[in-house]
C-alpha cells in the first residue's frame, strides 16, 4: 500500500491506524458511536457465540483497507487476525482506551 493511498484514506477518515499483520496491511478507522455500542452489546451478550464474534464484527465495521471482501479473505487464511497485537492496539487507540503517541513529536 502506497503512502498516497494511505493519505487518500486519511483525507476521508482522519482517525486511522495502519496495521501490518501476518496476512498483510490493514487500515482501520475509528468506529462510530453506533458501531462501538453494537460491539459492547455483543460483548455483554449472554450468547457465547455473539461474544466470540464481537471483535471480528467490529473489525469488519472499521476496516477501510482492504475492505470487507479483502478482510474476509484474510480471515479465511488467518482466522486469529483480530487477536494480532497491532490490530488490538489500533482498536484501543481508535476507541480512546489507550493514549496514542501519533502526532506528538
Amino acid at each position: 500500500m502506497s503512502s498516497q493511498e494511505i493519505e487518500e484514506i486519511r483525507a476521508k477518515f482522519p482517525r486511522t491506524r495502519v496495521c501490518e499483520t501476518a496476512g498483510g496491511t490493514l487500515v482501520l478507522r475509528s468506529p462510530t458511536r453506533a458501531e462501538w455500542r453494537k460491539f459492547k452489546v455483543l460483548v455483554m451478550s449472554d450468547d457465547p457465540g455473539a461474544q466470540v464474534g464481537a471483535t471480528e464484527n467490529l473489525l469488519f465495521d472499521i476496516c477501510v483497507y482492504p475492505g470487507r471482501d479483502g478482510l474476509a479473505a484474510l480471515l479465511d487464511n488467518y482466522p486469529a487476525l483480530e487477536a494480532d497485537k497491532g490490530v488490538q492496539t489500533a482498536i484501543k487507540e481508535l476507541t480512546g482506551q489507550v493514549q496514542s503517541d501519533e502526532g506528538k513529536g
